[in-house]
């Protein structure tokens, strides 16, 4: 899964197997906090790159 610039998700696979309406669940919240994320991202790696 990436986040996008605009703090959207978008699914690159699911392997995992992850049921749908989960699935669903975990990008809503992870759109709802992206900027959380990216700032909790930064903080470790030190920077960001998008992939879109």
């Amino acid at each position: 899964m990436w986040i996008t610039k605009a703090g959207k998700t978008y699914l690159c696979n699911n392997n995992s197997r992850i049921p749908p309406k989960t699935l669903r669940n975990i990008m809503r919240i992870i759109e709802a906090r992206s900027s959380e994320v990216i700032a909790q991202w930064n903080e470790y790696f030190g920077k960001t790159s998008f992939y879109c």
